[in-house]
């Protein structure tokens, strides 16, 4: 689990394409298409549990938590939504933010191996009022135990967006030809493809490359 310091440190690494996402989610999932601006703010992020501001009027304001690669290899917690649930010391954590409405949407991402991209990400709206009724299925300690983290499945919430670069192969939307191996790493390695007739084939990173006995001759 990422602890408080580096979820601030990660965030800010993606600044960018976190702001790109959020941009594309408010004119195309939103319809707002009125000239706007997004940015971090430090003392909403400390106080209120929202990491980036879209500045309309009224502000819309997104959390953001990013899991490292490991978590979605793993079947077993890729489809999980993890949110900071008490902290010993008995500061107020974000699930009292959220419970107080102060996020208005959260984007819920993992990076690739190396912690240089983000590979996959769902933007969900936390209900407001939170409900009595939706509890995590499970909790769990931080590894520094500085907080106990509450596990959700993905599909207690209201799921607006999925995008995931995890064995994509085709066009971006600048028209380049780009191929992904299913871990979300750069498919350097490819099978099966001639782009001349259509085919775009089978990627693989390095590290998942088939040995010579499985590559179709």
């Amino acid at each position: 689990m990422t602890t408080y310091r580096d979820d601030i440190v990660y965030e800010q690494r993606f600044a960018d394409k976190l702001k790109g996402i959020i941009g594309r989610f408010v004119r195309d999932k939103l319809g707002i298409k009125s000239t706007f601006t997004i940015d971090q703010d430090q003392y909403a992020d400390q106080k209120e549990a929202t990491d980036f501001i879209a500045y309309i009027d009224p502000p819309i304001r997104f959390g953001v938590r990013l899991r490292t690669h490991r978590y979605y290899l793993d079947e077993g917690t890729r489809h999980d939504v993890t949110i900071r649930w008490s902290r010993p010391s008995g500061v107020r954590t974000e699930i009292d933010k959220i419970r107080d409405g102060l996020v208005d949407y959260m984007i819920y991402g993992f990076m690739n191996e190396k912690r240089s991209g983000i590979i996959a990400y769902c933007i969900y709206q936390p209900p407001y009022p939170w409900p009595g009724s939706l509890v995590p299925y499970l909790i769990i300690s931080n590894k520094n135990g500085d907080s106990d983290l509450g596990v959700f499945r993905r599909d207690d919430f209201l799921v607006l967006e999925t995008w995931s670069l995890a064995g994509f192969v085709g066009y971006d939307p600048e028209g380049h030809f780009v191929h992904y191996c299913w871990c979300g790493e750069w498919g350097s390695f490819g099978v099966n493809h001639f782009l001349q007739q259509g085919k775009l084939g089978t990627w693989f990173c390095r590290e998942h490359r088939p040995p010579p006995a499985f590559i179709p001759g």
